[in-house]
């Protein structure tokens, strides 16, 4: 962790570290999981009978849904893991120092609140975390960089 005065400005690498903690990555994973699986169940062998490719469209398309929900079950057991690693890790050190701890707690706590409504019970809510997660949450880091003097959409991701 790099040192931290009043006159020393907050760079858009140490911003989007602190902004990417594992609880997000986790919650992220589950949301295209979960994304995906949902395109699957819409779908049918239907949609892909006409494509050359394809020999036997039912059998092709049993085994593409049952590998989304094979993923989809990773990602849930991915999320419980991160969430247990980052319970260990908060118990024994603080994860972040600095001007940017509340920036991580933040992030931290979103997450966890996208991934309590992805694994419940209410598919409504459920489905409103995945769109938080995969569309706000990148548009929020934009607007975050960019209130740093940075042009995101200019810069490049990594």
């Amino acid at each position: 962790m790099s040192e931290y005065t009043s006159n020393r400005r907050i760079t858009v690498v140490e911003l989007r570290e602190a902004r990417f903690p594992a609880e997000r990555s986790a919650a992220l994973m589950l949301a295209v999981a979960q994304r995906d699986l949902a395109i699957a169940r819409a779908s049918s062998p239907a949609d892909v009978a006409d494509d050359p490719r394809v020999t036997d469209p039912v059998a092709e398309y049993a085994a593409w849904l049952d590998r989304m929900v094979t993923f989809e079950r990773w990602a849930r057991a991915q999320v419980e893991a991160s969430i247990l690693a980052g319970y260990e890790y908060d118990r024994a050190r603080p994860r972040a120092v600095g001007p940017l701890a509340e920036v991580t707690a933040s992030a931290i706590r979103r997450a966890r609140a996208a991934i309590a409504l992805m694994t419940g019970i209410d598919p409504v809510a459920a489905a409103s975390a995945r769109e938080d997660v995969l569309h706000a949450w990148p548009e929020d880091d934009r607007l975050a960089e960019w209130a740093l003097g940075s042009d995101p959409y200019e810069e490049g991701r990594p």
